[in-house]
């Protein structure tokens, strides 16, 4: 607590979904994604991802709207 640590984050903004319904869509997907929500943007902070699960967010994100 009260450390930064360095990291990347890939914001996602959509022209007509909110950030906390797309933050909670993404939470509710297979394998959850969890993000943080700063200035109506939803956060997605890369040293919290598994390479392995690139792939996956990567076809999770390409796939709009989200899957229920």
């Amino acid at each position: 607590p009260g450390r930064s640590l360095p990291s990347f984050a890939v914001a996602l903004e959509h022209e007509s979904i909110h950030a906390t319904e797309l933050a909670r869509s993404l939470r509710q997907q297979e394998i959850p994604v969890v993000a943080r929500l700063e200035d109506d943007r939803v956060l997605l902070d890369l040293r919290t991802v598994n390479p392995s699960d690139d792939g996956y967010l990567r076809e999770l994100l390409e796939s709009w709207p989200l899957p229920k």
